[in-house]
């Protein structure tokens, strides 16, 4: 099968320059992954490190606490414009436009990597595939 990124479906380690701590992160789908994170017990800077280590996994089977990529979400990338706008000065109709703008500019095809931690009770990534790849270009 072939993948248009190296990265497609490989859990790859990220280390952090701060604390040192080590996390294997999955890449749900095909698709680009970021170099580097914010680390999540220090708030330092996490690098994918070893590359040649990274193992493709189509099928990874998650477990709560684990963290993945998958695809943005256009609501997603709405909420965080809206929780940025609050101190924006236009107000009403032209700030409600303001905000789909900015938000369809930052969205723009949908395959920016978005990191989620999986929770206990989350449905394995594969069964939610559908979530992710919305119809239309703001489903």
């Amino acid at each position: 099968m072939g993948f248009q990124h190296p990265e497609a479906y490989c859990v790859m380690q990220y280390r952090c320059e701060k604390c040192g701590c080590s996390e294997n992160i999955w890449n749900s789908r095909d698709g680009v992954t970021p170099f580097s994170i914010i680390c999540r017990k220090c708030e330092g800077w996490m690098s994918h490190v070893n590359w040649d280590r990274d193992l493709r996994l189509p099928n990874h089977e998650l477990k709560p606490g684990d963290q993945y990529f998958r695809n943005l979400k256009y609501a997603e990338t709405v909420a965080f414009v809206k929780e940025q706008s609050k101190d924006w000065e236009e107000t009403g109709a032209e700030l409600d436009d303001k905000i789909s703008r900015v938000a369809c500019d930052l969205f723009s095809d949908g395959t920016q990597p978005h990191i989620v931690e999986f929770k206990e009770g989350d449905k394995q990534i594969r069964s939610l595939m559908l979530d992710y790849f919305p119809s239309g270009r703001h489903g």
